[in-house]
């Protein structure tokens, strides 16, 4: 093996009911230039870490391996956890010289404070890898390298990137509005992933933070469709994307069963939309429901709760809003608790508050959570109510009643 290595990290997920190996291929829009100057190595890891998870901390920080003991490793940090195991391993190899990137950094979402703990060898960058190794942006051939140690069985799900923007941006918990990393905009399509040399079903993330409506009208009836590739994205619900999808899904090369549309309800009231700054009304996003239902799109919902200043209106127009959503294509729903993160304006509105739990990966702040009034809590308990009682819901990160304690399933379809 080289002395230097492109370490992505690979996490065992179920999505659609299919097991398959989650790709944080970091490296493959740079993969040409990445392959020239080293090994790329997958490590399996856990999915994200945002959170105090002190369990699963110990495990990892126990678990100090590392391919080599000497050179360079290139890490593509997909979540905080991914950035606190870098930290760990920097620790454990003073003879490693350790260069980060990737979301969990160049987003603002993470904030080191407690800089002298970071060790000397350990150099966090908000840079892509084109602008590190002073290249044009995807200037590189893109290629992704499969993990020799994959369970047979396992599909693949890998990402493809469109760009790394947000064309709305101005959503008061959203990091992308603090973003230090240069946009970065792929015009030329070109879906080299369908020259990958594996016979495994392929589930295709096209990564963007938001598909513009106009990329929903130029890349879906581009995409090859065929049995053992699925494709996902983001997408708002504005009014404009509920026309290009009237206008898109229409379209007979479009196979709308094969797409799968990832979209932010957070909380479906007028008043909460507009204080979020979500330029949507709880009206447009039912349209858009509606347009995906009418052509049998599937859809993963995210909806936002534990907010400190909901009120007895709010809450009448989420039940109105669960009872008027449409659900025969609905693939999921997730309910997050609020965490305001580093550098968004929820964080500058909310960090005041006398009672707020920090929640931190090591010397990582990544963001923190508030305590609820009894009757704040109520109403978020309402609210979560309306939203799971459809049957629909599928996970959830954080008791409304213990904020900060992830109990992943623990509302599970009840």
């Amino acid at each position: 093996m080289s002395d230097t290595i492109f370490v992505q990290f690979m996490v065992k997920l179920r999505t659609r009911g299919i097991d398959h190996i989650t790709l944080a291929n970091g490296f493959s829009d740079a993969y040409s230039l990445c392959k020239s100057k080293g090994d790329f190595v997958w490590i399996e890891h856990v999915g994200d870490l945002s959170y105090e998870r002190k369990n699963l901390i110990e495990e990892f920080k126990s678990n100090t391996s590392f391919p080599i003991k000497k050179g360079t490793a290139y890490i593509s940090a997909l979540n905080a956890f991914n950035l606190y195991q870098s930290y760990v391993w920097a620790l454990e190899n003073p003879d490693v010289s350790f260069i980060v990137g990737g979301p969990a950094i160049d987003r603002g979402g993470v904030q080191i404070s407690q800089q002298d703990e970071i060790p000397k060898n350990l150099y966090i960058t908000t840079e892509s890898v084109e602008e590190y190794f002073g290249v044009p942006e995807y200037s590189q051939k893109w290629g992704l390298e499969l993990p020799t140690n994959m369970d047979k069985d396992y599909a693949i799900f890998f990402t493809y990137p469109l760009d790394n923007d947000c064309y709305w941006g101005k959503c008061i918990f959203c990091r992308y509005i603090t973003q230090k990393c240069k946009s970065r905009i792929r015009k030329n399509l070109g879906y080299e992933f369908l020259d990958l040399e594996t016979d495994r079903l392929k589930m295709v993330w096209l990564q963007t933070n938001a598909l513009t409506p106009a990329n929903i009208r130029r890349v879906l009836p581009s995409l090859t469709y065929r049995d053992d590739i699925f494709y996902s994205s983001f997408i708002r619900g504005s009014a404009a994307e509920a026309e290009a999808l009237e206008d898109t899904l229409s379209n007979p090369k479009v196979v709308p069963s094969k797409i799968k549309l990832n979209m932010g309800i957070e909380l479906p009231s007028n008043r909460m939309l507009k204080f979020m700054k979500k330029g949507v009304t709880k009206e447009e996003i039912l349209k858009t429901l509606n347009v995906a239902d009418k052509y049998g799109l599937p859809l993963t919902l995210y909806f936002m709760l534990g907010w400190p200043d909901l009120t007895e209106q709010d809450v009448k127009e989420v039940e109105e809003f669960a009872s008027m959503m449409p659900k025969n294509n609905l693939n999921d729903q997730k309910i997050f608790f609020i965490v305001p993160s580093v550098g968004t304006e929820l964080y500058d509105l909310y960090k005041d508050r006398e009672k707020m739990i920090v929640l931190s990966s090591g010397p990582f702040h990544c963001s923190y959570t508030l305590e609820l009034t009894k009757e704040k809590q109520e109403l978020n308990e309402r609210a979560k109510a309306a939203i799971i009682g459809n049957g629909y819901f599928t996970v959830d990160r954080f008791r409304l009643e213990n904020p900060g304690a992830p109990t992943e399933h623990d509302w599970n379809n009840k």
